[in-house]
Formats: C-alpha cells, structure tokens, sequence
C-alpha cells in the first residue's frame, strides 16, 4: 500500500529551511511542486519570510504576529484562526486562502490580493489595506473597523454584518457588493462606487458618502440619518423605510429612486434632482427642497409640513393627499401638478405658477397665493378661507365649490373665472 500524501509531506518537508533560507525553501517547493506540508499550529512570530512560497499549505492555528510576509505567495493556503497580529503582508497573495477567524488586526495589507479569499469573522481591526484586491471575497461579519481600505477593489464581495465603523474606504469599488446589515457607521466612503450595491438595514448614520455613486443600490431600511451625500449619484436606487433624517444630500441625484415611505425629516435636499423619484408616503418635515427639481416626482401623501421648497421645480409632480402645513413655495414652477386634497394651511405661493395645477379639495386656509400665477387651475371643492391671493392670475381659474370666505382677491384677475357670483360673497374684491 502506497504511503498517504500527507505522511510523506510531512516526513520531508525541510520545515527549518524556511525558517533559516526562504530562497533555497523557495527552490525546494518549486522542486516538489506536489508536496503540500502541514504547518498547523506553527510559530514564525517575527520571522522574516518575505517572497515566501506558502502556497496551499495548512497554517491553521500557526502564529505568525508581525512576521515579514511581504509579496508572500499564500494562494489558496488554509489559515483558519491564524494570528498574524501586526503582521507586514504588504502585496502578498492570498487568492482563495481561508482565513476564516484569523487574527489581522493591524496588519500592514497595502496592495494585497486576497481575490476570492474566506474572511468570515476575521479580525481585521485597524489593519491597513490601502489598494487592495478584495474582490467576491467573504468578509461577513468581519471586525474592519477603523481599517484602511481606500482605493481597494471589493466588487462583489460580502460584506453581510461586517464592522467597517470609521473605516477609511476613499474611492472604494464596491460595485455588486452585498453589506447587508453592515455597520459602516462614521464611515469615509467619499467617491466610491456602490452601484448595485446591496445595503438592506446597513447602518450608515453619519458616514461620508460625498459624490459616491449608488446607482441602483438597495438601500432598504438603510439608517443614513446625519450622513453626507453631498453631489451622491443615488440613480433608479432603492430605499423604501430608510432613514435619511437630518442628511446632506444637496446636489445629489436621486432620479427614479424608489424611497417609499423613507424618512427625510430635515434633511438638505437644495438643488437636488429628483426627476420621477417616488417619494410616497415620506416623511419631509422641516427638509430643504430649495430648487430642487422635482418634475414627474411622486409625494402621494408625503408629509412636507414647514418644508422649504422654494424655487423647487414641481412640474407635473403628484402631491396628492400630501401635507404641506406652512410649507414655502415662493417661486416654485408646479405647472400641471396634482395637489389634491393636499393640507396647504398656512402655505406661502409667493408669485409661485401653478399653471392648470390641481387643487381641488385642497385645504389652502390662510396660505398666501400673492401675484401666484393661478391660470386654470382647478379649485373646484377647496378650502380658501382666509387666502391671500392678492395680484393672482386667476384666469380660468375654476372655483366652482370652492370656499372663498374672507378670501383677499384684490388686484387679482379674474377673467373668465368658472364660479357662480354667490361664491364671491364673503370675498375681499376691489
């Protein structure tokens, strides 16, 4: 019966050789490519193995803290549980190894491949892998907090439940990646990629994520709340039940999102382009919409009470049953837009158009409409008591139903206005 491949390893690996001269070990792996030696529970701390061959060997439970590893080949070697604390493996290889458990923590990882590599639970605690290769490798559950991974390559890698907590991850490439339920908390994400990224109940509160891009991310349940997207690039993503609350997302692009029912409770949302966002059922108290574009949006029952929304562009938009108690409209362009049965109690229209915009059934009690553009705009069934619409453009207007008790129509036009003359009873006219 032939000798198992695993006592013959084991019987002629030159194990001291590695630990005196890595160039002739070198040569002795290259001579006897098929043999593998078991390393298991080795101690190299400190050793110097720089360029060493270690290539599908078993190093489970070895202890290899702040050894020299430099451009070390370890392709497809077992490491589960290693500790390699501290250890300098800067452009070394570890392609498909496993290194599921291992001790990494603050080890220098500049420019590392770990393609394809099993991290799951690692502990990778301040490590430094600045340009790393991380791509489809799994880092599940990973502690990588405050770890150094800006310019790294992570395209489909899983990031499930990891700890990436003040992690430095500038212009990271996350594109496809999986973080579900990462924390990735006070995080620095600025310019990276997270296109169709999946970020399902990742914590992000306070993170950095200026001029990232999120193009058909999913970032459902996600908590954002006090992150910066400022000039982000959130493009057809999704985000139903986020927390946005109290964001920076000024100059984003969130066109065609789908944020169903997200929280963006004074978040900054100035200038930013919001074409066909679906924003249904959101929570937008006290946010800053300030030109912000939001034709063909959808706020369908949103809640914008105290929003500022001035000069926001609400062409065609559907705001119909939401709330705008005290909202600021000066000057927005909502040509064509559904309000209706929204609550615009209090609101402020100055010179806004409205241009055959629908506010039937509207509740508009004491909002200020003065010098709005109001031209065949639909009020049939509102509630204007006590508006201002002083200097409006009311032609064509149709107010049939509506309630114009102690309504301010001086100096408005009024031609061709659809109401019966009774309607005008309690109004204030010239």
């Amino acid at each position: 019966m032939a000798p198992s491949r695993q006592s013959i390893i084991v019987n002629h690996a030159p194990i001291g050789l590695l630990q005196s001269d890595v160039a002739a070990w070198n040569r002795w792996r290259s001579s006897n490519f098929n043999q593998h030696p078991n390393l298991d529970q080795i101690a190299l701390d400190r050793a110097n193995l720089d360029q060493a061959d270690l290539s599908g060997l078993e190093l489970k439970l070895s202890s290899l803290c702040e050894a020299e590893l430099e451009q070390a080949n370890l392709s497809e070697s077992s490491l589960y549980t290693a500790n390699l604390r501290g250890a300098h493996l800067t452009s070394a290889s570890f392609k498909l190894s496993d290194l599921r458990e291992a001790n990494l923590s603050m080890a220098e990882m500049n420019s590392v491949n770990l393609k394809q590599a099993d991290l799951r639970t690692a502990d990778l605690y301040t490590a430094q892998l600045r340009e790393a290769d991380l791509r489809q490798a799994n880092l599940a559950y990973a502690d990588m907090a405050e770890a150094e991974l800006s310019l790294s390559n992570l395209t489909e890698a899983n990031l499930d439940g990891a700890l990436l907590r003040q992690a430095m991850m500038y212009t990271v490439n996350l594109t496809a990646a999986s973080l579900k339920q990462a924390n990735l908390q006070q995080a620095d994400l600025r310019e990276s990629i997270l296109n169709l990224a999946q970020l399902q109940q990742a914590n992000l509160s306070d993170a950095n994520l200026d001029q990232t891009t999120l193009v058909g991310a999913n970032l459902s349940f996600a908590n954002l709340s006090g992150s910066s997207l400022h000039e982000a690039v959130l493009r057809d993503a999704k985000g139903q039940t986020a927390s946005f609350r109290s964001a920076n997302l000024s100059n984003s692009d969130l066109s065609r999102a789908d944020l169903y029912g997200s929280d963006f409770s004074q978040a900054n949302l100035s200038e930013a382009m919001l074409h066909g966002t679906d924003l249904s059922a959101c929570c937008l108290y006290a946010a800053n919409l300030e030109k912000a574009r939001l034709y063909c949006a959808v706020l369908q029952q949103a809640d914008l009470s105290r929003a500022n929304l001035q000069g926001a562009n609400l062409v065609r938009a559907n705001l119909k049953e939401s709330i705008l108690r005290g909202a600021v409209l000066r000057h927005v362009n909502g040509y064509g837009a559904n309000l209706r049965r929204t609550d615009l109690r209090r609101a402020q229209f100055q010179t806004a158009i409205l241009y055959g915009a629908d506010l039937s059934n509207a509740n508009l009690q004491s909002c200020v409409l003065t010098d709005a553009n109001l031209r065949g705009v639909n009020f049939q069934g509102a509630d204007l008591r006590g508006a201002d619409l002083r200097g409006a453009n009311l032609k064509h207007a149709d107010l049939r139903g509506a309630n114009l008790d102690s309504v301010d129509l001086r100096g408005a036009s009024l031609e061709d206005v659809k109401a019966l003359e009774r309607d005008f009873q309690n109004a204030i006219l010239d």
